[in-house]
């Protein structure tokens, strides 16, 4: 669509851009986005990004106060495991608990809550663009909470890894993920150590002024190719982190990285936190994608590798790629791909020029750009909750029936335990029980009987004939794309069928 104001509003560019910028528009936007025109409009929304900063999204007032509920709510991953400590500590106090201290305090809770707060951002987030951009790189960097002690950590990962650079710079943004536990933990890096047994050490400081101890090389001379402890996420950094699956690497590239990365874990005792174990790091020299490391300069060559990657001309086409089939068309469009990957070479990495060449590219609202991304079970639920005007009114924002949704669909957040994220597409989630499962989710919706949602009277089986806030018509034109068929408005006078087909129909199930 072209981003000059026009002289009369095509809603339908300005709905288009609407389910790809926000998480789907709710009654109003399309008015809002045409008085503003599209230029004007996303331009306020990355001024918003940016003045947020590293803030969570903003909110409507009484959502933050209803995520101040939850027993997680400000809490850091150390003081996340004190709150919701592990099994055996909650089974060995099991005596002094009673069953509701134990429903609150495992487990389950706490992935509800983590859950919940990704469904209320979504929903009600005043910044929609900025939160659909840390969705998508929360899910790049996918970590799942089902691994070790991550369900304490990514609601961290997201919060200072992901979400503080999304407008900002990616060299920064991958180096923060590199550094996360929640990462290191999820791809194994915390088991990858030199091969045994270690070189002799000797004294060194850290930066800050902290005492290590640094590893002395082995001797350059050697012909021996050492094997790294774990590669994992060597592997996963250059297949899907940065230069993609064709990104020209070999299979040694990968055995270097994994020895670059090796003491790169958590620090021992209590704190969940980054730590760097020079006694477990390959000091040897190593050779990364033609590039000579030179021995023992420790926590330097990852940081020096993660640079390389960053700025990588096959780190561009591969995000570029990810980023339009994500936002555009999943079938992938070259024109805007090459476009992009050239705007991120161009700008170092800079993700704002990024996300602005993305949303304001000549092809960005083309005919065969329209409809062509199929939403996942989390983009149908929120893009049907904004459609009707649902607000999140359960304890805490909780909902459970949309968990219970989100659970049998196997779209939970966080709950994804492939390195490649949510699995995107029309082959993955067009299946007959998918489908069957959204018609069952969208006439529950639609008649006012999702628990945990309040919908306006207007869509609601007691309010469908009228009141002060009936806007039916304008709900109708966000369900129904392209209008409702006039033989199926006359048939169905009854506007909760009317918008449970509009849901529950094959256009909606698209963007």
């Amino acid at each position: 669509m072209s981003l000059a104001a026009p002289s009369a509003c095509d809603r339908e560019s300005a709905r288009h851009l609407l389910q790809r910028a926000t998480w789907g528009p709710r009654s109003g936007e399309i008015d809002e986005l045409c008085r503003l025109g599209p230029r004007r409009w996303i331009e306020r929304q990355f001024l918003m990004g940016l003045r947020a900063g590293p803030s969570a999204p903003r909110l409507p007032a009484e959502m933050e106060r209803r995520l101040e509920d939850h027993r997680s709510h400000g809490l850091d991953p150390t003081r996340l495991r004190e709150a919701f400590p592990p099994g055996d500590v909650l089974r060995a106090r099991g005596g002094e608990l009673s069953p509701t201290e134990r429903r609150l305090l495992g487990p389950q809770r706490l992935q509800q809550e983590v859950a919940v707060r990704r469904l209320v951002h979504a929903a009600h987030a005043a910044d929609q663009l900025r939160d659909r951009l840390t969705a998508f790189w929360s899910d790049h960097f996918n970590v799942s909470l089902r691994k070790g002690p991550n369900r304490w950590l990514v609601g961290d990962f997201e919060a200072t890894a992901i979400r503080p650079h999304v407008l900002g710079s990616f060299p920064a943004m991958l180096r923060a993920v590199a550094m996360h536990p929640a990462m290191l933990v999820f791809l194994d890096n915390v088991q990858n150590v030199a091969a045994a047994p270690f070189p002799a050490r000797q004294p060194g400081t850290v930066r800050g002024g902290a005492r290590r101890t640094v590893v002395a090389p082995d001797d350059p001379d050697s012909d021996s190719r050492p094997r790294a402890g774990n590669e994992n996420f060597a592997r996963e950094l250059l297949e899907l982190h940065t230069l993609g699956l064709d990104g020209g690497y070999t299979e040694r590239d990968v055995e270097e990285v994994a020895r670059v990365f090796t003491g790169w874990g958590i620090a021992q005792g209590d704190s969940l936190s980054f730590a760097f174990r020079p006694r477990l790091h390959d000091s040897r020299p190593k050779r990364v994608l033609g590039i000579e490391l030179g021995a023992g300069r420790g926590m330097d060559e990852g940081e020096e590798v993660l640079a390389l990657l960053a700025e990588h001309p096959s780190t561009a086409r591969h995000l570029a790629g990810k980023l339009v089939r994500y936002f555009v068309n999943e079938a992938g469009d070259g024109a805007m791909e090459s476009d992009l990957a050239a705007t991120f070479l161009e700008g170092g990495g800079d993700l704002l020029a990024v996300s602005r060449a993305l949303f304001e590219h000549p092809r960005f609202g083309s005919p065969e750009n329209r409809s062509a991304v199929f939403r996942t079970p989390f983009e149908y639920a929120v893009a049907a909750l904004r459609a009707v005007g649902g607000e999140l009114t359960g304890p805490g924002g909780f909902s459970p029936p949309i968990l219970t949704f989100l659970r049998s669909s196997g779209s939970l957040p966080w709950h994804e335990d492939s390195p490649a994220g949510v699995s995107r597409g029309v082959h993955a989630w067009s299946g007959g029980a998918h489908l069957l499962e959204r018609l069952a989710f969208a006439e529950s919706l639609a008649g006012g009987r999702v628990q945990g949602v309040s919908l306006p009277r207007s869509v609601s089986r007691r309010g469908a004939v009228g009141g002060p806030f009936f806007r039916l018509e304008e709900v109708l034109e966000l369900v129904h794309p392209g209008g409702v068929p006039p033989t199926l408005a006359e048939s169905l006078r009854d506007p909760v069928r009317l918008v449970t087909l509009g849901l529950g129909g094959p256009a909606f199930q698209w963007m």
